[in-house]
């Protein structure tokens, strides 16, 4: 019986192409279940919202601390995992070993939007939604293109070019 964590097995993997690939599926999945997350929580609500920065309210400060340390967190503990990636392996192996970092730094985003949104419904309060949104900002920016990926773990130019490169087979 296969789980989660067989998907990253090396063996699952023609090329480097389904790597990134399976890395993007992973990358979109997360943000469609928050939209989906936060569209059910808006369609359950009742319509009296409010705007109210409350400091009193823990909910509010914890998902704030969430925000202002488990992302960069998640930040420095990818960059860890990217930093033990070897130059000699295969483009096929770096994006394999590219993958736990990226999840890390994937679920800490979503941990914290999750947890904002979680506070929306309990509050309707829409200072949640400002966090989810600041939240959603920063997994944007985290978008796993070839260049970034390349920056990320340090690929060669010609590794680069092969990752471009949709007709490369490894």
């Amino acid at each position: 019986m296969k789980t989660i964590f067989d998907t990253f097995a090396r063996n699952e993997h023609v090329n480097a192409h389904s790597v990134l690939r399976s890395i993007r599926v992973v990358y979109f999945s997360m943000i469609l279940g928050l939209l989906a997350f936060a569209a059910v929580t808006f369609y359950i609500s009742t319509s009296e919202y409010k705007f109210k920065f409350d400091t009193n309210d823990p909910i509010l400060i914890a998902a704030m601390i969430l925000l202002f340390l488990v992302v960069p967190i998640g930040y420095f503990v990818s960059k860890t995992i990217w930093n033990r990636i070897e130059i000699n392996e295969s483009l096929k192996d770096k994006l394999i070993k590219y993958q736990p970092g990226f999840l890390i730094r994937l679920a800490t985003c979503e941990g914290v939007a999750l947890f904002s949104i979680v506070g929306f419904l309990l509050s309707n309060n829409l200072v949640y939604i400002i966090l989810t949104l600041i939240t959603l900002l920063i997994i944007f920016y985290y978008f796993p293109s070839s260049e970034k990926i390349g920056l990320a773990i340090n690929l060669t130019q010609t590794e680069l070019d092969d990752l471009k490169n949709k007709n490369y087979q490894q």
